[in-house]
């Protein structure tokens, strides 16, 4: 399995593109899989887990005012972390 990542950056935010050439999500699945302990049906049976990774991430994400997305993709899986690259909110998260 293949995979690329694709960096993007602005004043405000750095994202980060990642996709692969798996099974990747379903469209009813692309908000879910961020739930602590789901799993995405194509992922569950190839790999060990326990479906906790993306719900964590993304609550880290979050937590500076950044996001974890799953996206629709022609093949594979696409997900999309952005993070804002400064501000009393990244600052305060970072020294606790």
């Amino acid at each position: 399995m293949g995979s690329a990542l694709a960096f993007a950056r602005n004043d405000s935010t750095v994202a980060y593109a990642v996709q692969d050439d798996g099974p990747g999500v379903t469209a009813d699945e692309r908000e879910r899989i961020f739930e602590p302990g789901v799993r995405g049906s194509a992922g569950s049976a190839a790999a060990a887990g326990a479906g906790l990774g993306l719900a964590l991430a993304r609550r880290l994400a979050r937590a500076v005012d950044g996001d974890i997305v799953a996206e629709s993709s022609p093949s594979g899986g696409r997900f999309v972390v952005r993070l804002p690259t400064g501000g009393p909110n990244t600052d305060a998260a970072i020294t606790r």
